[in-house]
């Protein structure tokens, strides 16, 4: 059978999120191709997308196959299936790979919904925004996931927190989705969803269903993390630029931090480790004289997005166009 080389090769990229990399549970790290379909599926993160080519039924293994069709730079191949075999051929190669006839990962587990609702206004961006600072301790596996309330989406790591708030949504809420699982979604533009048995569907215009399992129990209040009185300071355009700096300037380990200075009209950012010392001073709208030490890498991170921050005497709130974001200052 005569394949698009590009076609298939952009087709089975976008399944890479359900591929696993060792083999957690059978064929795992494969892609399946039904006849109508082709499908990856981790137990996490399961991925489908409609097969163009009629007949293709066989299991094989989706990094190889991936990793083929990038190297070979025909614009057409020829597929023939022999045995346990993918023959893969072009103007001058002939390669092959070893394929499973039967389906042994349980695809069954998904239940495609037949109804579907629209994603709810800020949703992709609350998601993406919030991903970085999820949690990353299993100890603590509800503090990896992101919360979906009524109003917004939210992650912490117990250090530092982020809402995105939604609008329109009245359907979408108390919900907890792994943030590692949705940490690609925006790229796939869905523009539909639904949950069904534990798992949560998105779906785009090109039929491409992005499916996740969805997390059991109860996300700590966060509320009142976010509720500092102050006065608001604009950021400077180019505080990124300072800290990156600093950061040469700043230690590997849990001590890496920085040190802000804030006066009039001044903010200075300072830094110091065995090997030296920085310090810059940036011109800033502000009245008040206020000193605080943060997480270089977290205040770094944050200060991309953000736009405004209020800075408390335990944390600092930033906050940007919908979004909100606290962190915890170091004390001595």
């Amino acid at each position: 059978m005569k394949v698009d080389r590009k076609e298939l090769l952009d087709l089975i990229k976008a399944l890479e999120p359900g591929l696993s990399s060792t083999e957690m549970i059978e064929q795992s790290s494969c892609l399946v191709f039904t006849g109508g379909e082709i499908i990856s599926y981790n137990d996490e993160v399961s991925v489908s997308t409609v097969c163009p080519y009629d007949g293709f039924e066989f299991v094989v293994n989706g990094k190889s196959l991936i990793t083929l069709l990038t190297k070979l730079k025909d614009k057409e191949l020829d597929f023939e299936l022999k045995k346990s075999e993918l023959i893969i051929k072009g103007k001058n190669t002939k390669a092959s790979l070893v394929t499973q006839a039967e389906i042994l990962v349980p695809l069954e587990a998904i239940k495609i919904p037949n109804k579907w609702r629209r994603i709810p206004v800020g949703f992709l961006e609350g998601v993406q925004l919030c991903s970085f600072c999820a949690g990353k301790d299993s100890n603590k596996p509800i503090m990896k996931t992101i919360h979906i309330d009524k109003d917004y989406v939210e992650a912490s790591d117990s250090l530092r927190a982020t809402r995105a708030f939604l609008e329109n949504n009245t359907t979408m809420k108390d919900l907890l989705i792994p943030a590692n699982s949705v940490s690609n979604l925006a790229k796939y533009e869905p523009t539909q969803y639904a949950v069904v048995e534990g798992w949560i569907h998105f779906r785009n215009k090109e039929a491409v269903i992005y499916s996740c399992r969805v997390f059991e129990g109860e996300y700590p209040k966060t509320g009142k993390l976010y509720e500092l009185e102050g006065d608001e300071i604009v950021l400077p355009d180019n505080l990124d630029v300072a800290l990156d700096i600093a950061s040469i300037f700043s230690n590997e380990d849990d001590s890496n931090f920085v040190e802000i200075k804030l006066s009039k009209n001044k903010m200075v950012v300072k830094s110091q480790n065995v090997s030296g010392k920085f310090e810059r001073a940036i011109r800033i709208k502000n009245k008040e004289e206020v000193s605080f030490t943060v997480n270089l890498n977290f205040f770094l991170q944050s200060v991309k997005k953000f736009e405004k921050m209020i800075v408390g005497e335990r944390t600092i709130v930033l906050t940007g166009d919908g979004f909100e974001h606290v962190m915890a200052l170091i004390l001595d």
